[in-house]
């Protein structure tokens, strides 16, 4: 199960290698709730570096095409994608604004 808001894995009792799970819920909460470096690079960065997040703009290609208004976080090498709960705020690095995701909008 997950929890409702964020999309969180549960842990359960008994639970083989719990600790991937609990890791894993670790980088999402610090997607969701660090930076990013920008929404308007739409061809996913070549060298990104661990932690790095990015909100996926229409019209972006390879590793992100159909991922729009997704954020995309790079770690372990290799691209996680987490879907923004409803006024979810970021602060974009790039053009050093706050940005909200509004269900049935977008970012705004």
């Amino acid at each position: 199960m997950t929890t409702e808001r964020l999309g969180f894995e549960d842990l359960v009792a008994g639970q083989a290698d719990a600790y991937i799970r609990y890791n894993e819920n670790l980088r999402k909460l610090e997607a969701l709730f660090g930076a990013v470096e920008s929404r308007t690079v739409t061809t996913p960065p070549s060298s990104p570096t661990d932690g790095q997040v990015w909100i996926i703009p229409s019209g972006a290609t390879g590793a992100w095409v159909g991922k729009t208004d997704q954020l995309a976080h790079w770690y372990n090498e290799a691209w996680h994608y987490y879907v923004p709960c409803d006024r979810l705020r970021h602060w974009v690095k790039d053009t050093d604004v706050e940005v909200i995701f509004k269900v049935g909008v977008g970012w705004v």
